[in-house]
């Protein structure tokens, strides 16, 4: 099985949980449901997955300490840390780490992960991760394309495991990034 590279965002601007979060300690960098922060408890949830590499963690300059601090906690080590100038949201985030892992893995699966999401049932969420990885594998044929698909093949960026929590229990599903 290939890598799997986590992409973890940490964008955000602190203000759902005012007071308690702020612009510069939005709820990410808080210990909210566990003695351990979101962003810590989100790269622990994923760090004994099977063919996992070290993370990229995107977050804005002003919060690059805080992360940089919280994984040094942990003793991780990222893949690398991007820093946005300016928060655009997910789509060109995810992009950017697309792009970045592409250089080095033209086939790779990337799992974006928001930093600040609890998980009431992380084994049932590894067990999603590397049930959506295994189908991506045994359903893609290294094309870009499924199998099942014919026509000229357009290579891809990179692959992304999506994975939900729904009221029957988790999905997972393959995005392709072109």
């Amino acid at each position: 099985m290939r890598g799997i590279h986590p992409v973890i965002l940490c964008g955000g601007t602190g203000t759902r949980l005012w007071p308690l979060s702020r612009r510069l300690l939005p709820k990410q960098f808080l210990p909210l449901v566990t003695q351990r922060t979101l962003l810590q408890d989100t790269i622990l949830r994923i760090a004994d997955l099977p063919g996992v590499e070290r993370p990229i963690v995107i977050s804005n300059n002003d919060h690059r300490f805080l992360v940089a601090e919280q994984l040094n906690e942990l003793g991780v080590k990222p893949a690398v840390q991007i820093l946005e100038p300016v928060g655009r949201n997910t789509a060109p985030a995810v992009a950017v780490a697309a792009l970045h892992v592409r250089q080095d893995d033209p086939d790779a699966v990337l799992l974006v992960l928001p930093s600040d999401h609890a998980i009431g049932d992380p084994a049932a969420f590894r067990e999603a991760v590397l049930a959506a990885v295994k189908h991506h594998h045994e359903r893609f044929d290294g094309r870009g394309y499924p199998d099942e698909l014919y026509g000229e093949a357009i290579p891809l960026p990179a692959r992304i495991i999506a994975i939900a929590d729904t009221s029957i229990g988790w999905s997972a599903r393959t995005v392709t990034v072109r």
